[in-house]
């Protein structure tokens, strides 16, 4: 029902979902943000951890070079926005973190913090590349994919860009991730731990949580 309601049919305003990417466009402005820091001249200084970890892993070179790459096999799609009768409401943040079932068997989703108008194809593109189901086989994907497109009027006019914007949700996720690495929110971890004894775990975590998301990239 939630995605059967389109943005034309709102009798009084309500938000975007936090996020919200209306084209291809949108979502490459969304991640070419996130790269910003990284690409600075004037940016703070890395530790020298990040610094080894960038360099060996190319992740920014390897993202501008699948950016580079999608948007020369997308055409003039690229910057061709969703119709707004279109749009749907979208949760914004799901993952088998937010999931319930109830005594029924039905599933029930939690934390609509995020959650507002949206692409009727970025809610099930980024529950497929969220954290919580990148370990479901192939065909579990495809089953969710499946189930949403048959439950989604809506996304039925844009069913064939859905690996398109997949391909994007997990470069975003990917830099997503690498906001963790940046001066600002190493500062806010040892803020909320109270002390730097834990930055060393921290850092090797986020790293490695990175190393695993660059392998489901194209």
């Amino acid at each position: 029902k939630l995605h059967g309601f389109s943005k034309t049919d709102a009798s009084r305003p309500h938000p975007d979902a936090v996020m919200t990417a209306f084209s291809f466009a949108d979502v490459y402005g969304l991640i070419d943000e996130r790269m910003g820091p990284y690409l600075a001249a004037d940016g703070a200084p890395l530790d020298a951890r990040i610094a080894r970890f960038l360099a060996e892993t190319r992740v920014i070179p390897h993202i501008q070079d699948l950016l580079s790459d999608f948007r020369r096999r997308v055409g003039d799609r690229f910057h061709r926005r969703i119709d707004p009768e279109h749009i749907c409401l979208s949760y914004g943040d799901i993952g088998a973190h937010n999931m319930l079932w109830d005594s029924d068997g039905a599933m029930v989703v939690l934390d609509l913090e995020y959650g507002g108008w949206d692409h009727p194809l970025r809610p099930i593109a980024n529950t497929l590349a969220h954290e919580g189901m990148i370990d479901l086989p192939a065909h579990r994907k495809r089953f969710w994919a499946d189930a949403y497109l048959r439950l989604t009027p809506l996304a039925a006019v844009v069913t064939d860009e859905l690996e398109d914007y997949w391909e994007l949700a997990r470069i975003e996720w990917v830099m997503l991730l690498m906001t963790s690495l940046l001066p600002e929110r190493i500062a806010r971890f040892v803020h909320a731990s109270s002390g730097t004894h834990q930055v060393d775990a921290y850092l090797e975590d986020q790293m490695r949580r990175i190393r695993f998301r660059l392998r489901d990239l194209p």
